[in-house]
């Protein structure tokens, strides 16, 4: 009877640990994209109420003055409904950027050689965690 010697290609833990630092670093930009999808939706709101505001002021002005058609006014008010539109359109874009990201990354975590199978599980439960606290928010609103 002969001795197989197995060989075991352990990866080496430089590798493993670069590996995980740059998916966790992936993941840390898809959380950034998707804070920044959110910080544009309130900025498009901001920017309505402040031309709504700017509206509001413009036909006063123009009505106490007697000049006529409010036609500033009027232009106001319908970027002040185009501005909330157009920060929500663009959000829902970075959403969905950070969702093909997402995709992608957790597609490279799960066939990577360089993770064992124990790290990938961590790795996506952990990515994982913060999509649930994400849902959580999101159905809470």
């Amino acid at each position: 009877m002969s001795n197989a010697n197995i060989l075991s290609f352990v990866n080496e833990s430089s590798e493993r640990k670069g590996a995980a630092e740059r998916y966790e670093s992936m993941y840390r930009i898809v959380e950034k994209t998707r804070r920044f999808a959110d910080t544009v939706q309130l900025g498009g709101i901001f920017a309505g109420g402040v031309l709504l505001v700017a509206a509001i002021v413009s036909y006063q002005v123009v009505r106490a003055e007697h000049l006529g058609y409010p036609a500033a006014a009027w232009v106001l008010i319908g970027l002040a409904v185009f501005a909330p539109l157009a920060g929500h359109i663009w959000s829902r874009i970075f959403v969905a950027q950070a969702g093909i990201l997402e995709a992608t990354i957790d597609s490279a975590v799960n066939t990577s050689p360089f993770l064992f199978d124990v790290e990938r599980v961590e790795m996506m439960n952990l990515h994982q965690g913060n999509a649930e606290a994400r849902c959580a928010k999101d159905e809470a609103a």
